[in-house]
């Protein structure tokens, strides 16, 4: 048997997973992993909404610049641009999501 204990778990970045076992077993094992942000979610709050469309909007038109991690996720459709087609998808998503 064993119990998992996660760590820094509840945003985007890196987390941790420790493993420690219990009754006949002992040890303990820690293992990192990386936390994502969802394909659409340009503001990086953990939704995509109507807001990430807008902010896409924004970023094609010059208005507003973009991280490298919302570069990497409003691309919705994987095309190596980020312009209104990837805000129209974000839209429709968002629609049938409802």
């Amino acid at each position: 048997d064993y119990t998992v204990t996660f760590m820094n778990n509840d945003s985007i970045g890196t987390a941790t997973a420790l493993i420690t076992g219990i009754g006949n077993y002992s040890g303990t094992i820690e293992r990192s992993f990386e936390i994502s942000p969802l394909l659409g979610d340009v503001d990086l709050n953990g939704l995509v909404n109507i807001r990430d469309a807008v902010l896409v909007m924004r970023y094609s038109s010059k208005i507003i610049d973009f991280s490298d991690k919302q570069k990497a996720v409003a691309d919705f459709n994987n095309d190596n641009s980020i312009n209104v087609k990837d805000a129209v998808m974000i839209q429709k998503y968002i629609v049938n999501s409802l």
